[in-house]
């Protein structure tokens, strides 16, 4: 795949997915990635754009990550990672997805499969490969910061249940620190919307 990663094995058994579907703001819920514990980054959500077919015909989506250091009590303003994600998948894995960093992170790729969804697309288990700063593992999207519990309890049975997932998130996967507002109202920027 090129850059800085290692061979991704996607999952055979992932659900269908509609890729139009797989658009919009997405809070990251729970993670296996240490970069997320609350003493390092609060508030993670993730961005996808939607972006005209690359010259090769393949999907192609803007991928921003916002999140904040700090507290909830005290935290900083908005801070972004922004990228790219190519849909290289086949009609065997069609929500396999390559992102590349923009920047001082255009060298470091990143493969990722949507696992699992809600019918409605309102939660997603997505499993990622390795990179050269990041273990494989797993993230959970949610449509809210904060998730009705009944649906986390779903989606962890969901992870115990599918040998896959289980196997991604071993005993790794916490719950990120969010704000039922999405922004916490003592932000910096709060009131402001960000424009991409």
């Amino acid at each position: 795949m090129g850059g800085c990663c290692t061979k991704f094995v996607p999952d055979p058994d992932a659900q269908p997915v509609d890729l139009k579907e797989f658009k919009g703001r997405y809070w990251m819920v729970s993670t296996c990635l240490t970069m997320w514990k609350p003493e390092n980054r609060i508030c993670p959500c993730m961005v996808w754009i939607p972006q005209p077919p690359n010259k090769k015909g393949q999907a192609y989506h803007r991928d921003i990550t916002e999140y904040r250091t700090g507290t909830l009590e005290h935290p900083s303003a908005l801070k972004i990672f922004d990228g790219y994600d190519t849909n290289v998948g086949s009609p065997e894995y069609p929500a396999w997805w390559q992102w590349r960093g923009v920047g001082c992170l255009s060298l470091m790729t990143s493969d990722f499969q949507m696992i699992r969804h809600a019918p409605d697309y309102r939660w997603a288990i997505v499993a990622y490969g390795t990179t050269c700063a990041t273990p494989a593992g797993l993230d959970v999207y949610h449509r809210e910061p904060v998730p009705p519990q009944e649906e986390m309890d779903e989606i962890e049975r969901i992870i115990r249940d599918t040998p896959y997932l289980r196997e991604k998130a071993g005993d790794r996967l916490f719950r990120t620190v969010q704000c039922p507002e999405g922004t916490p109202p003592n932000a910096p920027d709060a009131g402001k919307q960000p424009t991409y």
